[in-house]
């Protein structure tokens, strides 16, 4: 999204935007036991945050609920495969 298209985006729009960010935050965040204050910055930092400001894909229609549900997809797909513990392997592979 660029900046010139904030200026096509209505107040009361932005705003539901904004309330259904910090409600998915809240969520998050207890779910989470981490501070608002972090789990803000990394949700703002996320493909997310883009999506619930981008008007065209209409996520903030969906609610809070399906927006943290949404960046909590995103979240487990960054995540790497659990290592394999060492003495689970054959001793071949140590």
């Amino acid at each position: 999204m660029q900046i010139s298209d904030w200026f096509k985006i209505s107040d009361k729009t932005l705003f539901s935007m904004d309330l259904v960010a910090m409600m998915a935050v809240e969520d998050i965040a207890e779910r989470e036991q981490k501070s608002k204050e972090d789990v803000l910055i990394a949700f703002m930092e996320s493909n997310t945050a883009k999506m619930l400001y981008d008007d065209s894909t209409k996520l903030w229609w969906d609610g809070p609920a399906a927006t943290a549900e949404e960046y909590e997809k995103e979240k487990s797909r960054k995540q790497p495969f659990p290592s394999i513990a060492a003495e689970s392997l054959p001793p071949a592979y140590h």
